[in-house]
């Protein structure tokens, strides 16, 4: 089977929420801060953006197989340091920018488009970077 059909079903299984769904359709559309993606999702704080898609990457994770790419993509922390790392399940930051900002994985992008979660708007409907 095709990677980006098992990765469809284990988004699937992952059962996520409404606003977990349309946080990661954000995402398809581009790269964002957590600032940008809760206004976006019309959240109050930009800290429920970083629950939400840090829920959403713990949900994906334990939907995934054992021998699925996904159980690779979670962040371990330093003994002095440890991360919880969910939200690099779905979306990694870019450490070389100034402002952190989340770039969905490609892989997530495709499969989503596979399932019809997230359909490109026209490029005149597309937000500006």
């Amino acid at each position: 089977m095709a990677p980006t059909v098992l990765l469809a079903r284990e988004l699937q299984a992952a059962d996520f929420t409404t606003n977990q769904l349309n946080a990661l359709r954000v995402l398809c559309e581009g790269p964002c801060s957590a600032k940008q993606l809760a206004r976006r999702l019309k959240f109050r704080h930009f800290i429920l953006a970083n629950q939400t898609l840090g829920v959403a990457g713990r949900k994906l994770y334990t939907a995934a197989s054992d021998r699925s790419p996904v159980k690779t993509w979670k962040l371990e922390g330093r003994e002095d340091k440890p991360r919880k790392g969910w939200y690099n399940v779905i979306a990694p930051g870019d450490p070389r920018v100034p402002k952190f900002r989340w770039h969905i994985r490609d892989e997530i992008k495709e499969a989503m488009r596979y399932l019809k979660w997230y359909v490109p708007p026209p490029r005149s409907l597309r937000p500006k970077s």
